[in-house]
């Protein structure tokens, strides 16, 4: 599955000045031992609405052997990128945030699965070693610190994981 928080701003010079929010998607799976695999991790911002559709596009393709469902928050702007995303054959969910699944809700769920050694970082090349560093160091900073799109992301592809109750061979 593939879990995305989508951010609003374009303007790559205001995005980094203001420090804006984060376009982030998530592709994990789950094998048949019940671990969860990070298959990859797409972060940037300062990105137009296309640059993003195609972001989550490219991502679906390169994993779609493992991909059931895309889940993207329906938010305000995300419902724009849903609404086209559906319009197309990819297999895309919105996802509502409400009380019940909001991150400081559902960041207890992550640490569980952490603790029981229940996912899976991959690490073993700078991409990858970069791409988690930036998770690891929001999830310890959370929730005082600047940003939280990696985890948000993260929780969505979670959940997704979660209800489709699909397992793969890795």
């Amino acid at each position: 599955v593939c879990g995305w928080d989508l951010s609003i701003e374009a303007d790559k010079k205001k995005a980094k000045s203001k420090d804006t929010d984060y376009t982030v998607g998530w592709c994990i799976a789950r094998d048949k031992n019940g671990k969860i695999w990070v298959l990859d991790m797409y972060r940037d911002r300062g990105i137009t609405q296309q640059e993003i559709m195609n972001a989550i596009v490219s991502m679906y393709e390169k994993w779609q052997e493992y991909i059931k469902e895309i889940w993207v928050e329906n938010n305000s702007f995300g419902a724009i990128h849903v609404q086209q995303l559906q319009r197309t054959s990819l297999p895309v969910k919105p996802v509502v945030m409400t009380a019940k699944n909001a991150l400081r809700n559902s960041i207890h769920h992550i640490a569980v699965l952490f603790e029981n050694e229940l996912i899976r970082l991959p690490y073993g090349d700078n991409y990858c070693q970069n791409k988690i560093d930036i998770f690891c160091d929001e999830a310890v900073a959370y929730p005082l610190g600047a940003h939280d799109d990696t985890l948000a992301s993260f929780t969505h592809a979670l959940s997704a994981v979660k209800k489709v109750g699909n397992t793969y061979s890795i």
